[in-house]
């Protein structure tokens, strides 16, 4: 079963789970990245939080994927305003994923990814497992996420 892993990361904390379950999975990678990206300072949740009230969909830099390719696709993406990111909804609105789409990951700093995935699963109904991961760049969050991480791992790898 082929397998790709699409996300977005603003800094990197998303890249690193994204590039860990590639491997464990031995899946595919496709970082999305806006043609115009969010300055990483200190606006930056007010850029990103807007963007995702507004539903916006940024143009995204080139990309190779053909969804025919894949059997399955992994989305991994952080929670913006109890959303998914804006360059996942531009993904998700130029590709037919709505049958591929089997699972997500998700990083947030509250722990709280129910409307995400909520929201998620409108675009995605074959959305089967999930794993909410909590800020990586915190330590105290380590251990709950290797556990999380690897109970996903558990769950999708077949």
């Amino acid at each position: 079963m082929k397998t790709i892993i699409v996300y977005y990361s603003l800094e990197g904390s998303t890249r690193k789970v994204a590039e860990r379950l590639s491997e464990e999975l031995n899946a595919d990678l496709l970082e999305l990245v806006p043609v115009k990206p969010i300055k990483n300072n200190g606006s930056k949740f007010m850029a990103g939080g807007g963007q995702v009230m507004f539903k916006k969909c940024p143009k995204l830099r080139e990309y190779n994927f053909n969804v025919a390719d894949y059997d399955r696709v992994i989305l991994g993406t952080p929670i913006w305003a109890g959303c998914f990111t804006p360059a996942i909804r531009t993904f998700l609105k130029e590709n037919e994923l709505q049958y591929k789409v089997s699972a997500v990951f998700t990083l947030s700093g509250s722990g709280k990814s129910e409307g995400c995935l909520k929201k998620l699963k409108k675009f995605c109904p074959s959305i089967l497992n999930d794993a909410n991961l909590l800020d990586t760049n915190n330590p105290k969050n380590a251990e709950l996420n290797e556990r999380r991480i690897k109970n996903f791992i558990s769950r999708v790898a077949y």
